[in-house]
C-alpha cells in the first residue's frame, strides 16, 4: 500500500515536471516571436505620441563597461523625484554602465537628436543619456509629459 502511494506521488510529480517543461518551451517560443499589435488603450495612445519621437530600437549588441557622467545638480533632481524613481534610475544607470545587455532593452534613440537615448523609468519618468565610447553622459531625468519640450531644447 505504501509503495503504491509513493509510486502515485512520483508519477504525479513527473507529470507536473513534464507540464512545466512544456510550458517553459511554449513561453520561449512566444518570446521569440514578434509581438502583434495589441488593442490600443488610452495609455497606449499616449505612448504612440511618444513613439513618434523615437527611432527604431537598435539591435542588441555587446556593450563595454562605461563610466557615468552626471549633469550638474543631478543629485538634487534625484532628491526631487519619488524615491522609487530615484532608486530605479540609479539601478538602471549602474546596469547600463556595466554593459549588461538586458539594460539596453527599451533604450531608444531620439529622432530629433539621434545622439540622445531615451529609457523609461517607471510609467511617468524618462531618463535621457548619451552613449559615448567610454562613458554614459546623463542628460536628464524628466517627467514623461516634458519629453517633447526637452527634445526641442536638445535639438536646437
Amino acid at each position: 500500500m505504501l509503495t503504491h502511494n509513493l509510486k502515485e506521488v512520483h508519477n504525479e510529480r513527473n507529470a507536473f515536471r513534464r507540464k512545466y517543461e512544456e510550458a517553459q518551451e511554449h513561453i520561449g517560443e512566444l518570446n521569440s516571436q514578434t509581438p502583434t499589435a495589441p488593442d490600443r488603450s488610452s495609455s497606449d495612445m499616449k505612448d504612440s505620441a511618444e513613439d513618434e519621437l523615437l527611432l527604431p530600437q537598435d539591435s542588441p549588441a555587446t556593450h563595454p563597461v562605461r563610466l557615468i557622467d552626471f549633469p550638474r545638480n543631478f543629485d538634487q533632481r534625484l532628491r526631487d523625484v519619488p524615491r522609487q524613481v530615484a532608486r530605479a534610475t540609479m539601478t538602471m544607470l549602474g546596469r547600463l554602465a556595466a554593459g549588461e545587455p538586458a539594460a539596453f532593452v527599451g533604450a531608444v534613440r531620439l529622432k530629433a537628436c539621434p545622439t540622445v537615448t531615451r529609457l523609461r523609468i517607471g510609467i511617468d519618468w524618462r531618463l535621457l543619456f548619451r552613449l559615448l565610447q567610454d562613458r554614459i553622459e546623463v542628460v536628464d531625468l524628466i517627467p514623461r509629459q516634458d519629453l517633447e519640450r526637452k527634445i526641442r531644447t536638445l535639438s536646437s
